[in-house]
């Protein structure tokens, strides 16, 4: 309509409708033609069908392409050189993102899923494609495609400089199950299908610690077993260690006679195959060198298990199922800070996305004591350090200052982030530790009103401290039943309320008005709240305080439970607890099964209605004969819902972990 507006096609400008055919978009690239600069920007069009009247010219980068219309009918994509754009024209509103990986070019074409809620665009200077979330904009996941040209000639300066295979289209196959990316520098197409991605948020080795006047330096250590549950398929399962700085590991090409990393990696499990490692083992590292990072994970087996182990292989070790849920508000249920204990805060951006997160100190009133100043972490970043100074000295800082914490007994933190993170927590001291996710918060999470613990123990060496905190709006009220081994309670339950945004942290034997017996009173309870929005944990200690380990409290239990490694043997055994919650007795079949998927041995039990199994694997009611086992794992099958948790412990006493059961097929 406008005579006087001047635009500049290109031959990868095209026209993007909407469903109901009333807008159009389409951009140009007269300002990167007359000023070509990654940092230019040029316009797009959004115009009206019927009229052919331009409503709106928005700023949208350099170099835009073809506009793209997303399966909801009313928004618009536009990829220019280092910028994806959305159009929204219910509100006329754009948002730009600029991934870690940005090599687009004007001739990239996207993709999108048939739910309409991820668009994959390929960087075809990295041989990539991108897996962005429409609903939040950010990068989730990125996947290798495409093969390395070879150049063709030993002089060839490509020979150093590299050439991609260079995806510039990439299209999805109408069930969402395939998808093909088209490689121009290679003519080939590869076709990815789905996987299953998941994290091992701590990984650590170093070298063998250096004697000193004190002794032998501490050095943190990971394990990480893999498990294959599937009865038909092979797993191929890629990893990827990256550093805290969100850099993979790699050999550096300045050596050629020394391999400092070797990564990534693919590890083969035939159906039914376990295999355990070391962070060492994986990466390699030579020549003194270090891993402090994370671990991403890649299965093309959705019925793939994993947990780690993290420890200092002396007293202290706790562990955790590998992560998969993240969120943009996150809970932090434990602030341990006095009594030599030292509270780590690990905030984890899983995601290929800038993220800006802040933490908030609350106290177990409620009352906000203090904000953190708002951290950058870039994709793939994580960033730990302690809530509080530990010894007041210039070395060591906190991310909150000491004086936030006068008078301070109990409390939690709250980390708001711009895009879904990762946030958890290590306590310890010299003597014990534990590692803890953080909850989820927000309208997608904390729907469930009833909650288990599977497992409490009190007296004769042992203690349970309960903690809630009520991240709903209103004044819930919370009904804790104990109950033994049995299923038979054990005294009343305990009745309390909570107000919204307050917390309760008290021993089982508070709650619980216990009586010392002289034995130790061992089994598992039950809580039920009349709103939901409750996040908590039980934090057991045992061996007389010496060992130490948090679960926190979980809504739903399984079927099919897989314990991903077991340790019989060289002064370490496994226990195993199972707790069938439900109404009808179970009938439960219990596998040890060696690395190769042979079965070591095998039992089938009842577990009655209400009631707990838990035994150490080699006592008389389960596998009396099992061999010096290290390695393998645990299969579980049952008829009724159960939970389980697997029990690591020395025979000295002096370190435990609980790692809870991964439900498989749910």
């Amino acid at each position: 309509e406008d005579r006087e507006l001047k635009a500049d096609f290109q031959a990868v400008n095209s026209v993007a409708l909407t469903k109901d055919g009333k807008y159009g978009l389409i951009a140009d690239q007269l300002t990167s033609t007359l000023a070509p600069s990654p940092l230019t920007e040029d316009r797009a069009f959004l115009f009206e069908t019927a009229t052919g009247k331009v409503v709106k010219i928005f700023n949208v980068g350099n170099l835009p392409g073809s506009a793209h219309t997303t399966p909801d009918g009313s928004r618009f994509v536009l990829i220019g050189e280092i910028w994806v754009t959305i159009v929204d024209t219910t509100n006329l509103a754009i948002g730009t993102v600029s991934p870690i990986y940005a090599d687009f070019k004007p001739g990239n074409r996207p993709a999108f899923s048939p739910d309409g809620k991820r668009m994959f665009v390929s960087a075809p200077l990295s041989d990539l494609v991108l897996v962005f979330s429409l609903e939040t904009g950010e990068v989730r996941r990125i996947v290798d495609v495409g093969t390395f040209v070879t150049p063709l000639a030993d002089g060839d300066p490509l020979k150093t400089a590299g050439l991609t295979a260079a995806p510039l289209e990439v299209t999805m196959t109408p069930d969402g199950k395939v998808l093909a990316a088209l490689n121009f520098n290679t003519n080939t197409i590869d076709l990815v299908g789905e996987t299953l991605n998941f994290g091992i948020p701590y990984l650590y080795s170093y070298p063998p610690p250096t004697e000193t006047a004190a002794g032998p330096a501490t050095r943190w250590f990971t394990g990480v077993a893999l498990t294959n549950n599937s009865a038909t398929t092979e797993a191929s399962v890629k990893t990827n260690a990256y550093s805290w700085a969100g850099i993979a590991y790699q050999d550096e090409t300045s050596t050629t006679d020394v391999v400092e990393y070797t990564n990534p990696n693919t590890i083969t499990l035939a159906p039914g195959n376990q295999k355990a490692f070391t962070a060492g083992d994986l990466l390699k590292p030579g020549n003194d060198k270090s891993v402090e990072g994370w671990l991403d994970v890649d299965s093309n087996v959705f019925e793939t298990s994993s947990f780690f182990l993290l420890g200092d292989g002396v007293k202290r070790i706790d562990g955790g199922p590998a992560f998969m849920q993240v969120a943009s508000t996150v809970v932090i249920p434990e602030l341990r800070l006095a009594d030599g204990f030292r509270t780590e805060l690990s905030l984890f951006n899983y995601s290929w996305t800038a993220n800006s997160v802040i933490a908030k100190l609350y106290d177990d009133q409620g009352q906000l004591l203090a904000t953190s100043e708002a951290l950058a972490l870039q994709g793939g970043m994580q960033n730990t350090g302690y809530v509080k100074d530990p010894d007041g000295t210039e070395a060591l800082t906190g991310i909150f200052a000491d004086t936030a914490f006068e008078n301070f007994t109990n409390g939690y933190l709250v980390i708001e982030a711009s895009h879904p993170i990762l946030a958890l927590e290590r306590y310890y001291d010299d003597e014990r530790m534990s590692i803890l996710y953080g909850a989820p918060k927000g309208a997608t999470f904390n729907q469930s009103t009833r909650f288990f613990i599977p497992q409490v123990a009190a007296f004769e060496g042992s203690e349970t401290f309960l903690n809630f905190i009520n991240t709903g709006a209103e004044t819930m009220t919370a009904t804790l039943v104990l109950k033994d081994n049995s299923g038979k309670a054990v005294g009343a339950p305990a009745t309390f309320q909570l107000e919204a945004g307050k917390q309760s942290r008290r021993s089982l034997a508070e709650i619980f008005q216990l009586t010392d017996s002289g034995k130790t009173m061992a089994g598992w309870v039950q809580i039920d709240s009349d709103k939901p929005g409750l996040v908590g944990d039980a934090e057991i200690r045992t061996f007389a305080g010496k060992a130490m380990t948090t679960l926190s409290i979980t809504p739903a239990g399984g079927k099919r439970l897989s314990f991903s490694h077991v340790a019989e043997g060289q002064g370490v055994s496994t226990g195993i607890s199972l707790l069938n919650p439900g109404q009808s007795a179970a009938t439960t079949q219990i596998e040890i099964m060696a690395p190769d998927g042979t079965l070591i041995a095998g039992r089938q039990v009842s577990i009655p209605a209400g009631g707990r199994l838990v035994n150490v694997l080699t006592d008389e009611q389960l596998f009396p004969d099992l061999p010096e086992t290290m390695g393998g794992y645990v299969r579980v099958t049952s008829d009724q819902d159960l939970f389980g948790l697997e029990i690591f412990f020395t025979h000295d006493l002096e370190m435990m972990s609980l790692v809870p059961a991964q439900v498989i097929g749910q």
